[in-house]
């Protein structure tokens, strides 16, 4: 089982709450959120966070802080008791999962992009897709979001080039080892998928309002 926790804003959140959510962060975390220039930044962030503080109580971890995250040489962010998570955000979408196996999710707001400054990224299958329709940006956000929760869930985001993530029917192989994709419908306008190395992975899916 995965949990997936989604949250969306559009305007700031009230002083009070906003000041709420991020006293529950550790100093460090919250003097990062104070170095965000644009208060849409700084909200994606807190946001982000409080997901992931409501994904622990899932599983009874609610006295767990933030303070306990331990960080891969990619910087990939772990707590050492076997629960893993995974937070995206675009636009107005955080999104946040969590479970007791590796998981990678990544969210992007659908808009309009130049298409041929990212030719390099994909396999020629791939492009076929993309090129298809030049109106349709849903092929290319599919692909982008299904590669980037696969290399999310393993740890190694961008140090692993675009291109040399191969998928075949919703899986890609790596390592030995199959990762299956799986699609969400959060928003309209957004694209979301989750990595897991379970096959038919059952995600709880939840939308939260703060």
């Amino acid at each position: 089982m995965v949990h997936v926790f989604y949250t969306t804003f559009t305007n700031k959140l009230p002083a009070d709450k906003y000041q709420q959510l991020l006293a529950q962060l550790p100093p460090i975390m919250q003097q990062q959120v104070s170095g965000f220039r644009k208060w849409e930044d700084a909200h994606r962030s807190v946001l982000g966070k409080a997901l992931l503080i409501e994904g622990l109580k899932e599983y009874n971890l609610g006295s767990v802080s933030l303070a306990d995250l331990n960080y891969t040489v990619f910087l990939k962010p772990f707590f050492i008791n076997g629960i893993h998570f995974n937070i995206s955000h675009s636009g107005n979408c955080i999104v946040c999962a969590i479970g007791t196996t590796e998981v990678g999710v990544d969210v992007e707001e659908i808009k309009e992009i130049p298409l041929s400054d990212f030719k390099e990224l994909f396999s020629p299958e791939e492009l076929k897709l993309i090129f298809e329709d030049p109106y349709d940006y849903a092929p290319f956000y599919t692909l982008w979001t299904q590669k980037e929760a696969f290399l999310k869930a393993v740890g190694v985001g961008l140090n692993m080039p675009l291109n040399k993530v191969i998928i075949r029917n919703n899986t890609i192989e790596y390592n030995g080892n199959t990762w299956y994709l799986k699609q969400l419908s959060i928003q309209e306008r957004y694209i979301c998928h989750v990595a897991s190395p379970i096959l038919n992975v059952q995600v709880n899916l939840k939308e939260l309002h703060f």
